[in-house]
C-alpha cells in the first residue's frame, strides 16, 4: 500500500471515530467534572522544525513541531484526571497525563514532534468520566512541490449530468518545487475501488496545468466521490485531495412513433414519423432507415440530427424502394439511452390500382332502331392507390366501332363511382354484343353485355305503292335490259362470211361508214414523236397526252384528208390488197402478215376474219 492510500485509510477511520467520539462526548459531558472544547477550536501552531521559529503555513509538513492548546471548563465540584494519545495507522500510543484541580477554567499546552508525512490523530480524554476530543492532523510532504493554484477543488464539466454521461474532472495544479514532475488526478469510490486516473501531466517549475479525468457514472441519484492528485515523487499538499458529491439523473429516453404512411404512383413512398427524446440536455441522435430484402436489411438513408428534449417531425421520401419490409432506427450517438436504441418497423404494400367495371339497367331493355339507349355502369377501385382521369367507352364487339364515350375523374381507394351512358341512335336492328371499357395510362378494365334489339321495328314510313311489285317489276325491267343487250351484242360481233360476195359487201359497209368520218390532220409530237390527229379546222395549242408538252399546230406541216372521195380512194386502195391476206398456223396462236404481231385465233373458230390490234389490218385466219 503507497504513502497515499495508506493517508487515505487513516483518514477515513478518523472521520468515522470522530463522528462516533463526538456523540460519546456530548452525552457524557454533563456526567464529569470537567467538559472539553471541541477539537475544531483547538489552538494549532506550527513551529518549523529546522529554525524552531513559529511557521505562518496553515498546513502542516513534515519535520515541523506542533504546539496544541487546549481549553477545559469545570462544571462540577472535583478533581478529575487526563491523558494525551497519538493515533496512527489505527493503533494508539500513549503520550502525556495530568491531574486538574478544582478551578473553573483550565488550559491545556502539549507539544510534540517532529512529525511524518500522514495522517495523525490526537485524543484527550477525561479517565474519570470517559470524556473525550480528537482532532486529526494531515501532515503533508517536505518539501512541498505541488499545490493547489487557486481554489483546491475539482471542477466537474457535463453537469447537469445523467447516467451514462460523460464527465470531466478537472484542476488546476502548481509546481513550487525546484523539479519538475508529473502528477495525475484520481477518482474512488467511498470502498476504495477505482472509478478514474487521468493521464500524467508533467509540470515544469513555477508553472501550472490543468490536470483532469475523464469518468461515467453507472447509477442515478447522489454520489460521493472521492478524489486526489497523485506524483510518483511524492510532494503532494495535503489540500489537494478531497470528497465532492455529484446528483447523477436517469438516462434520457429516444422513442420513435409512425404519424402516417402513404405510397403513390406519383409521389413514392412517403414516411412522416416523430422522434421524442426525454427531460434533459441537448443530444445528437442517429437516424437509420433500412430496407429488408432477402432477409438482409440494408441502410437507404440516414440523418444525423442536434435534437433538444421533446418531439421532432421528420418526413422522408424512399421513391418505390424494392422490399417488404422497413425498420427505422434511432440511436444515441455520444451518449446513453435509457431503453437503447429506438426501433420502428414498417411493413411495405407497394401501391395497386385494382379496377372493375360493373354494368347496371340499360333503358330501354331492348333497343329500338333509330332511338336513344342508356346503359347505368359502375367504376369500382379495390386496391390501395387511387385510379387515374380515364375514358368510359361503348364499343361494337363484332367490328370495334365505338358508340359513345365520355370522360371519368380518379376513383379513390376502395371507392366506387356510378354513371350512365348514352347512345344517341341505335343503328342495328339484331341483338349485339357490346363491350363497357374503362381506359386509363397503363390499365384497361372492361366489361360485355349483350343488347336485344325490338323484333318488329316500326319505321313509321307509309308508302304511296306495293313495295313487293315495286321489287318485282324493276327486277324483270332489268332481266329485259340484260337479255336486249346479249343479243344486240351477238348480232353486232357475228362472224362474217368468208365467200368474196360478202366479203366485197362487207368492205363496201365499212368504207361508207367511214366516209362519214370529218376531215382530220395528223402531226407530230416535237417532245416524243407521237402521232397524234387533230380537227382539220383546229389552230393554237395542242397538248400531247403522251408526254403533256404543249405546243402550236401553225409550225407543222399537216396531212389533211379533206373529202370523203380521198378517203374513199385511200381506205379502197388500202382494202383492196387485205382481200388477199391470209395467215396460218397449226395452233391458236399466228402472226398478222402485216407487222408480224401475234395474234391469238383458236382453230375451232376458222376460217374467220381477223383484225389485227397493232396496225388494225384485216386478214383471213386459217388452218395449216
Amino acid at each position: 500500500m503507497s504513502i497515499g492510500e495508506s493517508l487515505t485509510s487513516i483518514s477515513r477511520s478518523s472521520i468515522v471515530l470522530l463522528i462516533i467520539l463526538i456523540f460519546v462526548t456530548e452525552t457524557h459531558a454533563e456526567v464529569g467534572n470537567y467538559s472539553i472544547e471541541e477539537s475544531s477550536l483547538w489552538d494549532v501552531r506550527i513551529v518549523d522544525g529546522s529554525t524552531g521559529l513559529d511557521n505562518e503555513n496553515s498546513t502542516i509538513s513534515s519535520g515541523d513541531i506542533v504546539r496544541l492548546s487546549i481549553e477545559l471548563s469545570q462544571i462540577s465540584v472535583g478533581n478529575e484526571s487526563w491523558q494525551f494519545s497519538f493515533g496512527f495507522n489505527g493503533q494508539w500510543y500513549g503520550g502525556n497525563s495530568g491531574i486538574l484541580n478544582e478551578d473553573d477554567y483550565s488550559i491545556i499546552e502539549i507539544q510534540f514532534g517532529p512529525v511524518y508525512e500522514g495522517n495523525l490523530l490526537c485524543k484527550l480524554e477525561l479517565i474519570n468520566s470517559d470524556v473525550f476530543e480528537i482532532l486529526e492532523l494531515r501532515i503533508g510532504p517536505n518539501p512541498i512541490n505541488f499545490t493547489a493554484a487557486g481554489t483546491p477543488d475539482v471542477a466537474i464539466i457535463g453537469q447537469p449530468a445523467h447516467v451514462g454521461d460523460e464527465l470531466v474532472a478537472s484542476i488546476l495544479v502548481h509546481n513550487n518545487g525546484e523539479y519538475g514532475g508529473e502528477v495525475e488526478l484520481g477518482l474512488y469510490k467511498p470502498d476504495g475501488n477505482i472509478i478514474s486516473i487521468g493521464d500524467s501531466v508533467y509540470i515544469i517549475p513555477g508553472s501550472s496545468r490543468e490536470v483532469i479525468t475523464t469518468f461515467l457514472i453507472g447509477q442515478d441519484g447522489q454520489q460521493s466521490i472521492d478524489w486526489r492528485i497523485i506524483s510518483p515523487t511524492g510532494g503532494v499538499s495535503v489540500n489537494l485531495n478531497g470528497t465532492m458529491d455529484l446528483v447523477i439523473l436517469e438516462a434520457q429516453q429516444i422513442s420513435i412513433q409512425l404519424v402516417d404512411m402513404d405510397w403513390t404512383n406519383d409521389d413514392g413512398l412517403i414516411i412522416n414519423f416523430e422522434l421524442l427524446m426525454g427531460d434533459g440536455k441537448e443530444r445528437e441522435i442517429d437516424v437509420s432507415i433500412q430496407l429488408k430484402n432477402n432477409n438482409e436489411y440494408t441502410e437507404i438513408q440516414s440523418l444525423n440530427l442536434e435534437m433538444s428534449p421533446g418531439i421532432r417531425m421528420i418526413s422522408v421520401i424512399l421513391g418505390h424502394p424494392d422490399g417488404d419490409r422497413l425498420q427505422i432506427i434511432g440511436s444515441a450517438n455520444g451518449w446513453f439511452a435509457s431503453d437503447g436504441d429506438a426501433i420502428l418497423i414498417l411493413e411495405l404494400h407497394p401501391p395497386a390500382i385494382l379496377t372493375t367495371v360493373e354494368i347496371g339497367d340499360i333503358i330501354p331493355s331492348q333497343a329500338k332502331l333509330s332511338e336513344p339507349i342508356s346503359i347505368n355502369y359502375w367504376l369500382n377501385n379495390s386496391g390501395t392507390e387511387s385510379s387515374q382521369i380515364g375514358i368510359i367507352r361503348i364499343v361494337n364487339v363484332a367490328d370495334n366501332l365505338i358508340l359513345a364515350e365520355q370522360n371519368v375523374s380518379p376513383v379513390g381507394p376502395g371507392g366506387s363511382f356510378s354513371s350512365s351512358l348514352s347512345i344517341p341512335s341505335w343503328s342495328y336492328s339484331q341483338t349485339v354484343d357490346i363491350e363497357i371499357i374503362w381506359l386509363m395510362e397503363g390499365l384497361v378494365t372492361s366489361e360485355q353485355i349483350s343488347i336485344i334489339a325490338e323484333e318488329k321495328i316500326d319505321t313509321g314510313i307509309v308508302l304511296p305503292f306495293n313495295m313487293a311489285a315495286a321489287v318485282f317489276g324493276a327486277l324483270s325491267g332489268l332481266s329485259l335490259v340484260m337479255a336486249s343487250a346479249v343479243v344486240y351484242r351477238a348480232v353486232s360481233q357475228r362472224t362474217p362470211s368468208t365467200t368474196d360476195a360478202k366479203s366485197k359487201r362487207l368492205s363496201e359497209t365499212r368504207i361508207s361508214r367511214r366516209n362519214q368520218i370529218d376531215s382530220k390532220k395528223e402531226i407530230q409530237c416535237p417532245g416524243c414523236n407521237q402521232r397524234l390527229n387533230i380537227p382539220s379546222t383546229h389552230e393554237g395549242d395542242v397538248k400531247c397526252p403522251a408526254c403533256t408538252q404543249q405546243f402550236s399546230v401553225n409550225n407543222f406541216q399537216t396531212k389533211v384528208l379533206n373529202d370523203s372521195v380521198n378517203l374513199e380512194n385511200q381506205l379502197s386502195n388500202n382494202f383492196e390488197p387485205e382481200q388477199n391476206l391470209t395467215s396460218q398456223s397449226m395452233d391458236d396462236l399466228l402472226s398478222c402478215p402485216t407487222c408480224d404481231q401475234v395474234l391469238r385465233v383458236p382453230i375451232a373458230k376458222r376460217p374467220i376474219r381477223s383484225r389485227c390490234p397493232a396496225c388494225r389490218s384485216e386478214f383471213i385466219s386459217e388452218i395449216g
